[in-house]
């Protein structure tokens, strides 16, 4: 770990994909041959990213973002290209390099580390000595944009070094470079002439809220699951963060006793408790490990069940099985005590406005969360994330959050390490990295009060 954040540690990092890739990339990369060859290995390049022997290339708009797998470099000479042919269908289709040497393999050898193959393909053209049809020629990313890398999500510590995130990657154009066992984020000179516009785009501060929002707009947000108001799905966010653990907890003493038993005594709020489950996660203990993982399940099943009496008592009594007078005490107010209500309507009625903050996070829509994220960090990668998230789990239109909860847990329960582990993934993206996202940010915006002062 170094100042700019803490490591992340697999699941909390794995991929958007069908494999777990690490163990090729450290087959291939701390192999003899790369350690003699002085060889390193690109992950992430586009075709963009590379030139031809006496200058850049001209690259079609449409091909400009074609990903390549892997790339073998020499320097800045590319000698192979290594594609993964059942890679997920959203990452685009395979770009194609006349006159460089593509080797292809399916993904479930190279997540096993098999990779004798493409080894001995490299031993040969290392031993041919044939000059080079492609450069990737690729700097270290800016030193003085590290800190905001970081702070944007696009940056991450590993424990073989710095590494771009899937975001960095993905969405800013680092490159991460693999050589002598130790990572390296990296990027072209044309990457790094555009970061600080990217950077500094997603800094933007929210917009206030207009006045008479066209109904073409509303409908559009209506449909993409956000608010035209992207304000209020922050304060809702804010909110469920600053709620204290008795509070989101009310009316579960059970589930509260095991979470105080597991937490530090400092956790008072959502967000302590978010900042302790990370630090349970990756510290590389498997026992806190584990217990990070019952905290997240503890703090889901809370919003599971929220979902879940939200639907019935909308049904009506006859499906709740409770008197109007007889709800459970998480979905009263101290208001009920002082005017008790006479009808079953007038209780369904007090519940719309009086349901806990946690409860109106599970029943909003995944998007519109992020989107309060987004508000609350100004970052783009929460809404990246969102947009990920649909894409990759292939979600509906205006999926709730709840559900990818659910889903989350259904990967738990099955009898595979890969879903436990994207079950853990999901869990950590929906509830506790967001929570972090925001304390590092309050934390930024009071260091810039105090030295303004």
């Amino acid at each position: 770990m170094n100042e700019y954040g803490i490591r992340v540690c697999w699941p909390m990092n794995m991929p958007f994909d069908i494999f777990d890739p690490q163990a090729g990339e450290r087959a291939l990369a701390e192999s003899e041959l790369f350690r003699r060859e002085h060889l390193r290995l690109l992950c992430g390049a586009v075709c963009a990213d590379l030139s031809a022997p006496e200058g850049n290339c001209q690259w079609p708009k449409v091909l400009q973002r074609e990903r390549l797998d892997y790339l073998v470099c020499r320097g800045d000479a590319v000698l192979l290209a290594v594609e993964l042919t059942d890679r997920d269908a959203w990452r685009g289709s395979h770009a194609r390099l006349d006159g460089c040497l593509t080797f292809r393999t399916s993904a479930s050898p190279f997540s096993k580390g098999e990779v004798g193959e493409i080894l001995t393909m490299l031993e040969a053209v290392t031993a041919r000595g044939d000059p080079p049809e492609w450069y990737c020629r690729l700097e270290p990313c800016p030193p003085e944009l590290t800190g905001e890398l970081f702070r944007q999500s696009m940056l991450e510590c590993r424990r073989e070094g710095t590494a771009p995130t899937e975001y960095g990657s993905l969405h800013g154009g680092l490159i991460r470079v693999l050589q002598d066992g130790r990572s390296q984020a990296m990027c072209t000179a044309r990457t790094a002439r555009r970061l600080p516009m990217l950077l500094a785009a997603d800094r933007e501060p929210t917009l206030p809220r207009q006045d008479g929002i066209p109904f073409q707009q509303l409908l559009a947000d209506y449909r993409a699951g956000v608010s035209s108001d992207e304000g209020r799905s922050g304060e809702l966010v804010g909110r469920v963060g600053e709620m204290t653990l008795e509070a989101w907890m009310r009316g579960l003493p059970d589930q509260l006793r095991q979470m105080r038993a597991l937490l530090p005594d400092w956790c008072v709020t959502f967000e302590d408790v978010a900042l302790a489950t990370r630090d349970m996660l990756c510290n590389g203990d498997w026992e806190r490990y584990y217990q990070g993982v019952k905290l997240m399940r503890l703090m889901a099943a809370t919003l599971r069940g929220d979902q879940t009496m939200v639907n019935a008592m909308r049904l009506g009594r006859r499906v709740t099985g409770r008197r109007p007078d007889n709800m459970p005490k998480r979905y009263q107010s101290e208001e009920d005590s002082i005017h008790p209500l006479q009808s079953f309507q007038e209780r369904i009625s007090r519940l719309n406005r009086w349901l806990p903050d946690s409860a109106r996070l599970a029943m909003g829509t995944q998007e519109r969360f992020f989107q309060g994220v987004a508000a609350l960090t100004r970052s783009g990668y929460p809404r990246w994330l969102a947009g990920m998230l649909r894409t990759y789990l292939e979600l509906p239109a205006r999926c709730p959050y709840v559900d990818l909860l659910h889903m989350a847990e259904d990967s738990l329960d099955k009898d595979d390490q890969w879903m436990q582990d994207v079950g853990v993934h999901m869990l950590y993206l929906l509830l506790i990295e967001p929570y972090c996202l925001i304390a590092q940010e309050k934390k930024r915006h009071d260091r810039k009060e105090v030295s303004h002062q």
